[in-house]
This record gives C-alpha cells, structure tokens and sequence, in this order.
C-alpha cells in the first residue's frame, strides 16, 4: 500500500503542476477532454451529408452553372469584338 501512494502520489510525474491538485488528477481529466473531443468529432462526421443523390444533384448544378458561365463569357467575346472592330 504505501509503495502506491509513492508512485501515485501528489508528486506523481514530479511537482504538481496546480498546488494542491495532484498531477494524476490533471492526467485524467486531460484524457477524458481528449476522448470527448475525438468522440465529438466521429459523431459530427457521421451527420454530415454522404449521400449520393446529393453529390449527383452538386455535380448536375456545376455542370450547368460551367455551361452558363461559357454562354457568357462567349456573348462578352462577341461584345468585346464587336467594340474592337467600332474603334
């Protein structure tokens, strides 16, 4: 009994890093903010949106916002050609 209280002691890993709280105690707590945290972090990965009708549905609204943005940036071409050939 006494060789656990020196090896898990208020000195444990050497002087108490707060006075009065053993350093055991700030390990522990240090652990379990850490297991939170990671736990938090798996959860807020399964919410997010996998599905793949979503990534169908992004990819369709990207295609055509390309072909929107080539219709115009032709339509400036012509603009651009067409104040060109004025001056």
């Amino acid at each position: 009994m006494a060789m656990m209280h020196h090896v898990f002691g208020p000195h444990f890993l050497g002087a108490p890093l707060f006075p009065g709280v053993p350093n055991l105690v700030l390990f522990i707590l240090l652990g379990l903010g850490v297991w939170y945290f990671l736990k938090r972090d798996k959860q807020t990965e399964s919410q997010a949106p996998h599905s793949k009708d979503s990534s169908i549905s992004e990819t369709q609204d990207l295609r055509d916002e390309i072909n929107q943005l080539k219709k115009e940036n032709d339509l400036l071409r012509e603009l651009l050609k067409r104040d060109l050939e004025k001056k």
